[in-house]
């Protein structure tokens, strides 16, 4: 467990730094918490956060979590905007999306 947790505080902002320059959305902060319901989260006043157990999921499911949460530095809903700005960035989401939700009690074996 402590591996991953060291990964993810690895990578997740590294990644969400990439995808912030593509979507325009700077995180004041990302940090990695212990969720057990949750792959992510946004606070209004710019902090994303990230359950950390998404590191085990593919790259592809992890980038969609990320770019879903920088998005809601954007739009804090999940409007029409909202979804057609992730689409921008991953046009195929909804594939990522629905992979997410199948496998989430495999990625989440930890917990």
């Amino acid at each position: 467990m402590k591996w991953y947790l060291e990964r993810a505080e690895e990578k997740i902002p590294q990644r969400a730094r990439l995808y912030a320059r593509q979507i325009g959305a700077w995180p004041e902060k990302v940090e990695i918490k212990n969720y057990k319901k949750q792959w992510g989260s946004y606070s209004h006043n710019g902090a994303i956060r990230f359950n950390w157990k998404i590191i085990t999921a593919p790259v592809t499911i992890l980038d969609y979590v990320i770019v879903h949460e920088l998005c809601h530095l954007i739009y804090p809903n999940h409007s029409a905007q909202f979804w057609q700005k992730i689409q921008t960035t991953i046009p195929n989401y909804k594939n990522r999306r629905n992979k997410l939700k199948k496998d989430s009690l495999q990625i989440g074996i930890f917990g």
